[in-house]
């Protein structure tokens, strides 16, 4: 599952948890684990490029937003609202690719943040000169990064992916859990009408998400995709549902069908860089490449909604 997205959930759930009066502390959540800073900035239009910082942590984005009496966070998908030159499910392989936001119900209107990821560069810990930082960043740089990006996106590799942490000392292995490549900036912009979807049915959305899944699963049925596609419909009816990111949604505020739902799109998020679904070996015949197309756009847009609409789903 996209990191980016699994954050903006995080924060809209335990956020809502937070402003109907429950203590919530996110500061172990899986979702931060490899963020260096995040910080949250108001802006009061695009033409503003200093904008004014309310906070450099969640706790104290959720205590601003409850001193500004927020009512309610909204998970804001803006992906299938504009035009883009590539389709969404390649997109979503970049970082900033994912166009989701979050708004805040505030009595003066709503307020929309946007996040912005920037790479941090590696923190290494302990180097005794400039020249063996210099080599060790040369020689590490390039296969950490990588490797992160794979865990934070959850790129799905092939069957025959080793992890590079298979063969790693346990002090590369404890270095590289300190290792935090992200900083995470919000920038908050006013709005005078709320960009929230209305809320569906979740029997509806399972059906649609069921639909999208089975067709893929029939497309790819001898393939590594067809694991996971089955996972994920398996999930849409287990009664305690399993998913990466586990702690995305907080343990209270959820119905169980909010919990299938994103566990099963997690699943069934085959989508990424190299390795993933989006690089898939296709024969070069016309109407299956149409036909994946239709299947992966289908598929991407399914996953999308149902995440949307299970995030959303909070009651207090």
């Amino acid at each position: 599952m996209n990191g980016e997205v699994a954050q903006i959930v995080a924060l809209v759930a335990h956020g809502n948890l937070f402003l109907s009066g429950k203590d919530v502390d996110l500061s172990t959540n899986s979702t931060l684990h490899y963020v260096s800073s995040i910080k949250f900035i108001r802006y009061k239009s695009s033409q503003d490029t200093q904008g004014v910082e309310v906070a450099n942590s969640v706790s104290e984005w959720f205590s601003f937003l409850r001193s500004a009496k927020a009512t309610r966070l909204w998970h804001i998908d803006f992906s299938s609202r504009q035009g883009q030159d590539v389709p969404a499910y390649i997109a979503s392989a970049f970082v900033g690719g994912v166009r989701h936001a979050i708004q805040a119900d505030l009595p003066e209107g709503f307020e929309l943040w946007f996040p912005q990821w920037k790479t941090t560069g590696p923190i290494h810990a302990g180097r005794k000169s400039v020249k063996q930082e210099s080599e060790h960043h040369h020689k590490t740089t390039l296969q950490k990064l990588s490797f992160l990006l794979c865990r934070i996106f959850r790129c799905r590799g092939s069957r025959n992916h080793v992890s590079p942490a298979a063969s790693k000392s346990p002090e590369e292995t404890e270095g590289e859990e300190k290792y935090k490549p992200w900083s995470v900036e919000y920038r908050g912009f006013m709005s005078s009408n709320s960009c929230a979807l209305p809320m569906q049915e979740m029997s509806a959305v399972k059906n649609r998400l069921r639909q999208a899944v089975s067709r893929a699963k029939a497309f790819a049925p001898r393939t590594i995709w067809a694991r996971y596609f089955a996972s994920s419909l398996e999930a849409l009816e287990s009664p305690a549902p399993v998913f990466p990111f586990a702690d995305m949604l907080p343990s209270s505020g959820f119905p169980l069908e909010a919990r299938q739902l994103l566990a099963a799109a997690a699943q069934a998020y085959v989508f990424g860089g190299m390795g993933s679904w989006n690089d898939m070996s296709l024969p070069n015949d016309p109407e299956v490449i149409k036909e994946y197309e239709e299947i992966s756009t289908e598929l991407y847009e399914a996953i999308q909604f149902a995440i949307l609409m299970a995030s959303n789903s909070f009651t207090a």
